[in-house]
């Protein structure tokens, strides 16, 4: 470890772009060290660089889907500051397909991207975590909650997901780390761009996982990322977080 121990820091997965990126945006301003994982970091790299503190952040490429790259990757992190007081797990992957026309590949690339590498970032973190007291959010979506067409494998990962933390929350409570999740609903970010939805998808199944108001923008999520990492959800843990414009209202 080099310098003074940091009071606190975060590790997001994901944190490149979209949600994620706001996410890392949001906690650097709030004075966090914040270690970060992604497959394309570039943008997030350029805009460190003009950050005043640059020293508060860790960049890392890194495929989540990989054990040995998570497992790296969360060690440099813990090289570099000597703790970890939460994880945040963003990173995903998103493809439209009708069920009947879902390839193996396709199936195993969404479960592995979302939901194993969910899981390998929580694994490779709470060791860390139990010495720290500390916490994970993780991402999910409202297509765990309410039927997606033509995204059938992208909901049943997101599903697993939520499964995986209520048994997590339960495991680790009287062990002192606290497992939460959060579902957005329609974001605008670069994964929900250019879907590729079959030609002949029926648009009213999809109007389902729409808001009452416009998709939102990434920045209006990372407040209750934050809000879940903070001493003020000391008494939350095993929820699941439903940010969506009211469509499940």
């Amino acid at each position: 470890m080099t310098g003074s121990t940091p009071s606190r820091v975060v590790l997001v997965s994901g944190g490149g772009s979209g949600i994620g990126e706001a996410i890392v945006h949001r906690l650097a301003g709030e004075g966090y060290c914040v270690g970060v994982l992604d497959l394309e970091p570039v943008r997030l790299s350029a805009w460190a660089d003009t950050l005043e503190d640059r020293s508060r952040l860790e960049i890392h490429r890194c495929d989540v889907a990989s054990d040995e790259e998570v497992e790296r990757s969360v060690a440099s992190v813990l090289s570099r500051w000597g703790r970890l007081d939460a994880l945040i797990t963003v990173a995903g992957l998103l493809e439209f397909a009708h069920a009947a026309d879902t390839s193996c590949a396709t199936w195993e690339r969404l479960v592995a991207v979302n939901m194993t590498g969910t899981f390998l970032m929580c694994r490779a973190a709470l060791p860390h975590l139990l010495r720290t007291g500390g916490c994970i959010v993780t991402t999910s979506s409202t297509a765990a909650l309410a039927g997606l067409a033509y995204g059938s494998a992208y909901a049943a990962a997101k599903g697993g997901i939520i499964a995986y933390t209520r048994a997590l929350a339960v495991e680790y409570a009287k062990r002192g780390v606290r497992v939460n999740c959060v579902c957005p609903g329609a974001v605008d970010t670069p994964m929900t761009q250019n879907l590729g939805i079959p030609d002949d998808a029926d648009f009213s199944l999809i109007a389902r996982q729409l808001p009452l108001t416009a998709a939102a923008k990434p920045d209006a999520l990372a407040g209750i990322y934050s809000y879940l990492i903070s001493a003020d959800a000391a008494h939350m843990t095993g929820e699941i977080v439903r940010i969506d414009g009211g469509m499940l209202a």
